[in-house]
């Protein structure tokens, strides 16, 4: 399937080359249309077709960033080093609202220009560079490098995935996927036809974690897992047993 893939990517990229200026994707894990992960290699792979085509390759690390997969970013997963990177969300820890642009040196000496240049990049807003909101997005990255933050992520995330893949059991659960501290539980009616389980039980599965002190989403009948980075082995093992207690409640008996 990603042999086909990626032979449709380059075949748009043939084709419509003076039309396409950049290749935006989110890295490893595409969030918001299910928590579907990329196959291995994939991402290295469109890397190197973005460069043989001189497209800019564009990653969205704002969901993904800082942690989330594992790594500090999901493109360092494959070694991959795009020509511009989104950041946002996890680089104030929540804390804060804070957005950030990264871009290779070459894109940024494109714009680089005195105010009275043809080539000056004139972007900003009111509440740009706000500085109180800079300072803790600084002392937040700090705060990963004192804790050793990706090394503790690194042993939590690997129970996350033995807790939940140990669901894969249950003849409701469909599939398990993610990396880090970042995955879906897909629910369905049977395993064999995979027919997504209808909505009103998955909101009530979702509705049930929330009355036992577990605040958890759905993207349709995916269930998602995105809990805090810093959370512990012990509250990585309550999150699942509450979870899995609700599917019981909901879909095991006659509620």
């Amino acid at each position: 399937m990603m042999t086909a893939i990626l032979t449709n990517i380059e075949q748009i990229l043939i084709e419509r080359n003076d039309e396409i200026a950049g290749f935006i994707l989110e890295p490893l894990i595409q969030g918001a249309t299910g928590l579907f992960v990329h196959p291995k290699g994939f991402l290295k792979e469109v890397e190197k077709l973005c460069k043989k085509y001189d497209v800019l390759l564009i990653c969205d690390e704002v969901a993904v960033g800082f942690g989330r997969t594992g790594k500090m970013f999901a493109c360092n997963h494959e070694d991959v080093q795009p020509d511009i990177m989104c950041l946002g969300k996890a680089i104030t820890g929540g804390y804060l609202p804070l957005a950030a642009t990264l871009t290779s040196k070459k894109i940024y000496n494109a714009f680089l220009s005195d105010s009275h240049g043809v080539n000056t990049f004139f972007h900003g807003h009111t509440y740009t560079g706000n500085q109180i909101v800079c300072t803790v997005a600084l002392e937040n990255i700090r705060l990963y490098e004192k804790r050793k933050l990706l090394s503790h992520i690194e042993t939590t995330s690997s129970t996350l995935e033995k807790q939940l893949h140990a669901l894969k059991r249950h003849r409701n659960v469909g599939d398990v996927r993610g990396r880090g501290l970042m995955f879906g539980v897909e629910l369905v009616t049977d395993k064999d036809s995979k027919t997504p389980l209808e909505i009103e039980k998955v909101e009530r599965i979702v509705r049930n974690c929330k009355e036992n002190g577990l605040m958890i989403r759905n993207l349709e009948n995916v269930i998602t897992f995105v809990p805090v980075l810093s959370m512990s082995n012990k509250e990585v093992k309550t999150m699942v047993r509450i979870f899995k207690k609700a599917v019981h409640n909901i879909l095991d008996r006659k509620c």
